[in-house]
């Protein structure tokens, strides 16, 4: 895993790093089988439901914040992978018509948008929160501007502690990636554990 420079979070002074973590479709089976478990009733959870369910517990587990504190969701760590996906799932189902239109009314008051900045420069930090972007529906590497498809398309570096990018690995099987930017202090253990499903 190439590591990029990295700035320094400035009232912390931890520097923030990005890696890239690779998912192998098997381990992505797997995980989609434990969380969607044996209830043949439940509409599986879908790739992102699983991997960002995963990957949520893995980066609370290694910021060692309180766990009331970290989600303002009781049960995180202390309940299997399968709630922090329904609670994801949940959430995406909010996201309808109704939601985007609420985007463009705002956006077309004028007044309301004077003095606002995107949340995710606002700081440095989102700690205890998380920001993720899935990619994973858009066909990159069917994309051919004359000069034939990319060979890896990767997001730029975000200097945001807690930002989450998932994206469809160049390999064209199913496996995925994920380029998660923590501290410093936080990415190895983050690292070891990752691959462990608990």
């Amino acid at each position: 895993m190439a590591r990029q420079p990295k700035p320094k979070h400035p009232e912390l002074q931890y520097t923030i790093v990005m890696e890239r973590a690779h998912f192998p479709s098997a381990f992505l089976e797997k995980l989609k089988s434990k969380v969607s478990g044996d209830n043949p009733c439940h509409r599986p959870y879908t790739t992102f439901e699983c991997l960002t369910a995963h990957l949520w517990r893995k980066i609370t587990r290694v910021r060692n914040l309180e766990e009331e504190l970290t989600t303002k969701v009781k049960g995180l760590l202390s309940k299997p992978v399968r709630h922090a996906a329904r609670l994801i799932h949940d959430a995406v189902a909010q996201v309808d018509g109704d939601y985007f239109r609420s985007f463009i009314d705002f956006s077309s008051s004028k007044e309301k948008m004077e003095g606002l900045v995107p949340s995710a420069y606002g700081g440095d930090v989102l700690s205890p929160d998380l920001e993720v972007s899935s990619w994973l529906n858009i066909p990159f590497y069917d994309m051919d501007f004359g000069t034939n498809p990319p060979r890896l398309f990767v997001p730029s570096y975000e200097r945001v502690e807690g930002f989450l990018h998932i994206v469809p690995s160049f390999s064209g099987n199913g496996d995925v990636d994920a380029f998660v930017s923590l501290f410093e202090k936080d990415m190895r253990s983050f690292i070891d554990g990752l691959y462990y499903l608990d």
